[in-house]
């Protein structure tokens, strides 16, 4: 599980931390505000998507070679399966109140980003 964190949140506490002298020195932990797994994120995707959309685990080698033969350099490859295995065993299961505290607002969750993102025509 991870707390999947919006792009566009992260660059906002960016510009705060920039322009706002008291984050100055400070480590931030940056969360989204709630801990999803693959299926989570799957299910909020179908929901915004109107399509039935489901995650499906591959093994190590399977994701590795499909990235591949997708043209990403194998490297690349290996340090992103690493990531997911990284979030697939609970590492990163945290979420922190620090958007809010710089941002004045919660972290978006990413069943919002993926309504906008479809509504957008992301997926189309």
């Amino acid at each position: 599980m991870e707390a999947f964190i919006d792009a566009d949140d992260i660059a906002a506490v960016a510009v705060e931390a920039l322009l706002n002298d008291s984050f100055a020195a400070q480590d931030h932990e940056l969360t989204g505000p709630r801990l999803m797994s693959f299926g989570d994120i799957a299910a909020d995707l179908s929901r915004a998507t109107g399509r039935h959309i489901t995650y499906a685990p591959v093994t190590r080698e399977q994701f590795v070679a499909e990235q591949i033969a997708e043209g990403v350099d194998v490297d690349w490859a290996n340090l992103l399966c690493n990531l997911y295995q990284v979030i697939s065993v609970g590492t990163l299961e945290a979420t922190s109140l620090d958007v809010g505290l710089i941002l004045g607002r919660p972290p978006r969750d990413f069943a919002d980003f993926a309504t906008k993102a479809a509504r957008e025509g992301a997926w189309w």
